[in-house]
């Protein structure tokens, strides 16, 4: 069986290369930097609420 598009291959090539193919580096970029800074922000602020609390008042809040 021969291939419907082996000789329009050089074609097919020339077409995709014509598109321009735009990748979201900014935005990749801005979300990969802003995750992990959340991600410490709550860490943080998880630990601070969490020595501001007594032992006893935590394990009535896990109750």
């Amino acid at each position: 069986m021969i291939w419907p598009f082996e000789n329009d291959t050089g074609a097919i090539v020339r077409k995709l290369a014509k598109r321009k193919i735009l990748i979201p580096f900014l935005q990749m970029g801005l979300f990969l930097s802003v995750l992990p800074g959340m991600a410490v922000i709550l860490s943080v602020w998880m630990v601070s609420r969490k020595k501001k609390q007594s032992l006893v008042e935590q394990m009535r809040t896990m109750e």
